[in-house]
């Protein structure tokens, strides 16, 4: 459990094939780190929770993925010794949530029954049989782990960024990088409605001053403030578009689409 823990966080475990612990398997790339674990784990009653934030706090998660040393990447080219953080992508559920969460619409209801966000129109229908009904909002945009699950019909979005399909077990996910990734990203029907609706609130929530606008919309996106540079090229993108409101959700998808805001580093 704690490898399955540690593997989540780490995009692998210490042990790299969580379903084989036997002879057959990898062995352990910290031996010593694992029982530690797995001891603590008991000592803590079990506590998935206790385990989050033990991992979380520790400085080995909490590194860089960007190596000080030049010769550690030579010496360690797959980071097998965990000299700086392993950089990861989103799971497909997370930039979902994500990007609702930027646009202002996730829902953070608890419980209820499963919700049926759209989906493509040409899937909507086959025959003479409808795949789904979409849920009226705000239900449609609850988290990602309330999307109903049918074996047959795979949620579009959250399929391209690798969610498993539900007919096999999946002990690791796999992470790819497909041409579908960033059209999806850039032209789906759910991002350009969310770009609107996250430039709706960037104009809602600030001046109309363009760099003010630029600033606020790194914040909600990016977590940080923009460079003197980031704030000279949004405003150069923006001025190319033909309305402001066309500037504005431009560079809202375009923040959708950098490297930060889809990995962990």
């Amino acid at each position: 459990m704690v490898n399955r823990i540690w593997q989540y966080h780490f995009g692998k475990g210490i042990v790299e094939t969580p379903s084989n612990f036997g002879a057959n398997g990898l062995e352990p790339t910290h031996p010593e780190l694992l029982d530690w674990l797995a001891s603590r784990f008991v000592e803590e009653k079990w506590s998935i929770k206790t385990m989050h934030r033990l991992i979380l706090n520790s400085s080995t998660y909490r590194q860089s993925c960007k190596s000080q040393d030049s010769s550690v990447q030579k010496r360690d080219p797959d980071n097998r010794l965990l000299s700086r953080f392993r950089r990861k992508r989103l799971e497909g559920e997370i930039v979902r949530d994500a990007i609702l969460a930027t646009s202002g619409r996730l829902n953070f209801d608890r419980g209820g029954p499963p919700v049926f966000p759209p989906i493509p129109q040409e899937m909507e229908v086959v025959g003479n049989r409808v795949r789904w009904d979409t849920s009226p909002q705000p239900e449609c945009s609850k988290r990602s782990i309330y999307i109903h699950q049918r074996r047959m019909l795979n949620y579009p979005f959250l399929k391209i960024f690798d969610a498993p399909v539900l007919n096999a077990t999946c002990s690791r996910r796999r992470s790819s990088v497909t041409v579908l990734q960033p059209l999806a990203m850039y032209d789906s029907e759910f991002v350009n409605d969310e770009a609107k609706f996250f430039a709706n609130r960037i104009a809602r929530e600030s001046d109309a001053e363009r760099t003010e606008q630029i600033r606020h919309a790194f914040r909600i996106a990016l977590g940080r403030d923009p460079s003197d540079a980031e704030v000279a090229r949004s405003a150069e993108f923006m001025k190319s578009k033909d309305s402001p409101e066309d500037a504005l959700v431009g560079m809202c998808r375009v923040l959708y689409n950098t490297s930060e805001f889809l990995y962990v580093d």
